[in-house]
């Protein structure tokens, strides 16, 4: 399933001036979200994407910003999986690391496939740092 907008409205605006804008996804083969956060000029200042891929590993999550680049890790459940109950012991946590190229792959072909909806200037940001980070895994990589 692609993306759908969720409305702003519903969202937590913590910058006056910006806007913060949520896609999500929930299909049967994959479900994950995209939270992008703009500056009063409605440039992305920063974005947040979780892809947890159909019978992956886990779920991968990436936290990009304008000063400090890309950061991505895997989200630990603490080993559950689904719905648990009504609470978790203790909220996931990402854990961050080196990403792999194959990661990278991944996440990048969940926001091409999902970016129909997206604004094409929103977009050019989410995939030129995703782009710029698997060049560079690629270069770790043949070294």
């Amino acid at each position: 399933m692609a993306w759908y907008r969720i409305d702003p409205r519903y969202l937590r605006q913590p910058d006056p001036d910006g806007l913060t804008l949520a896609y999500v996804s929930h299909g049967e083969r994959d479900a994950g979200h995209l939270l992008i956060h703009l500056d009063g000029n409605r440039t992305v200042t920063r974005f947040e994407l979780s892809y947890d891929r159909f019978l992956g590993r886990g779920e991968l999550f990436a936290e990009w910003d304008r000063t400090d680049g890309l950061r991505v890790g895997e989200v630990d459940t603490h080993g559950r999986a689904g719905t648990s109950g009504p609470r978790y012991a203790m909220s996931p946590i990402v854990r961050y690391r080196r990403a792999s190229a194959t990661d990278l792959g991944s996440l990048l072909g969940y926001v091409t496939r999902n970016a129909d909806v997206l604004d094409p200037r929103h977009s050019q940001v989410v995939v030129a740092a995703l782009r710029d980070a698997l060049r560079h895994a690629a270069g770790l990589a043949d070294s």
